[in-house]
């Protein structure tokens, strides 16, 4: 505790702009051996470094992008057909919304599960994925908005 004439205690970044990189990195070497922890790694070879691959991921966006997407098309398509509407309604109180939930559901996982085999193994690029994505669940959330629904003919 400071005494009422002193100076408080220097912040981390006073001490480390007074000590300098090294004192801090010897600091630190002296707390890891004194705790019997190894040696902090100063680099990683890049030989060790290896890349995983991302077709698993791929397929779980794309996947939920085509859900939301299909969640769109079947909200125009059942207020734009009364027969598509009553087959939709899987529990009276909820109505069609409950088999549009459960359709766009099975859409998600199903195209997940099949994108997922050929993609198992692969790295694929990611900002064409993304962009795909992006659109597919733009384009399926504007489908639910009922002003833009009523101006698209299907």
């Amino acid at each position: 505790m400071p005494s009422l004439g002193s100076s408080p205690e220097p912040q981390s970044s006073e001490v480390h702009a007074t000590l300098g990189d090294s004192a801090i990195a010897d600091a630190s070497a002296l707390t890891r051996r004194r705790l019997g922890l190894p040696p902090a790694a100063t680099h990683v070879a890049e030989e060790s470094v290896q890349a995983v691959p991302n077709g698993p991921a791929v397929a779980a966006l794309l996947g939920a992008a085509l859900g939301v997407f299909a969640m769109g098309v079947m909200f125009k398509l059942s207020h734009s057909r009364s027969d598509l509407a009553q087959w939709l309604v899987f529990r009276e109180q909820v109505g069609a919304l409950s088999g549009l939930s459960t359709m766009a559901g099975v859409v998600w996982v199903s195209s997940w599960a099949l994108l997922t085999v050929p993609l198992w193994k692969r790295s694929v690029p990611l900002l064409p994925v993304v962009a795909i994505a992006g659109l597919l669940i733009a384009l399926g959330l504007l489908l639910t908005v009922p002003q833009i629904s009523e101006r698209i003919e299907l």
